[in-house]
């Protein structure tokens, strides 16, 4: 993993008190594998937003005057009544305590949610302005659709397929786009050419991290065959591998050997929806993992077979279940 910290000093550069506040000092200047290790204790996206929010906390403290660092329910509910105030959402306001608590704990000081008042704002912050998910699920009509447009939208059969398999696995995998493809071109995440075993009636992906998988211990799905539908995720993998230029790398990849990135998936998936007619509705990459969900308990599935299938550890999977959903 790269390194996330580079110095902790860094955070919150250009003020001499902000510095001198840092985990550094927390766990004695001389343990620097001690500090890198703090800091490689989080994924990279993570380390960067409670960075920016431990940036902010301080900010506001140089803004009222206040002279040290200190976590105080009182200075704690001020800073929440600005961001309210300013109109943030619940989301954005709880990054904002797990990353000032991150630091406070390094520091010695209490966590932002052992203050009682603070959890009662947080939980009547909530009810007042979540906004429910607008996003629309993937259905296997829709897929079936999706496939067909792209002979129309991609420019050449190999790249109709590359994204008919993209489609399907995405749908019968339920992946998040995080852990299928990666960021560009020059990335290393997605799955990989390694990552996957070919059976006779199987295929296994192995999906090397994701969200809710930060130690990177992995986890294998498996799909089986849907009777020689045009959108089997068996029958396509076939189909792409006789085709696919042969190498390592990723295992979604463009004939000129460049890998399918997040941004380019998201692109042909839109253009795709507008040949449809589909443009105007709220369908993202995300909708497939959410029809997932939903086709699986439309099917009677039980629990346990829905949440194995997303790779979902709670009952969070419920909030991806959309019945009634017609388009």
């Amino acid at each position: 993993m790269p390194n996330n910290v580079g110095t902790f000093s860094n955070v919150g550069s250009g003020c001499g008190r902000i510095r001198s506040a840092m985990p550094f000092s927390a766990v004695g200047s001389g343990f620097l594998k001690v500090g890198l290790a703090i800091g490689n204790s989080l994924a990279p996206s993570t380390w960067v937003e409670y960075k920016a929010a431990w940036n902010s906390w301080c900010a506001y403290l140089d803004t009222i005057g206040q002279a040290s660092t200190l976590i105080s329910e009182h200075l704690l509910l001020s800073f929440l009544e600005r961001l309210m105030l300013q109109g943030y959402s619940y989301s954005h306001i709880l990054k904002q305590l797990a990353g000032i608590s991150f630091f406070a704990k390094l520091l010695g000081f209490p966590s932002c949610m052992s203050f009682f008042s603070v959890k009662q704002v947080l939980k009547g912050y909530r009810k007042s302005s979540v906004t429910p998910d607008s996003r629309l699920p993937i259905s296997v009509d829709i897929l079936k659709k999706l496939c067909i447009s792209t002979k129309t939208v991609c420019f050449s059969i190999y790249e109709a397929l590359l994204f008919q398999l993209a489609f399907s696995l995405f749908f019968f995998g339920a992946f998040r786009i995080s852990e299928l493809l990666p960021n560009n071109v020059k990335g290393c995440s997605g799955i990989s050419f390694s990552d996957l075993v070919l059976g006779s009636d199987f295929i296994k992906i192995r999906i090397k991290r994701s969200k809710t998988d930060q130690l990177g211990l992995g986890r294998w799905v498996t799909l089986r065959p849907l009777n020689s539908s045009p959108i089997c995720p068996i029958l396509l993998i076939h189909q792409y591998l006789t085709v696919r230029p042969v190498g390592p790398g990723c295992l979604l990849i463009h004939c000129s050997g460049l890998p399918l990135t997040r941004y380019q998936f998201c692109s042909v998936l839109k253009k795709c929806l507008i040949h449809l007619g589909l443009g105007h509705l709220p369908i993202t990459s995300h909708s497939f993992r959410i029809g997932a969900a939903t086709t699986a308990s439309e099917l009677g599935l039980s629990a346990d077979v829905v949440k194995n299938i997303g790779g979902w550890r709670s009952s969070c999977y419920r909030s991806y279940i959309r019945p009634n959903f017609s388009v």
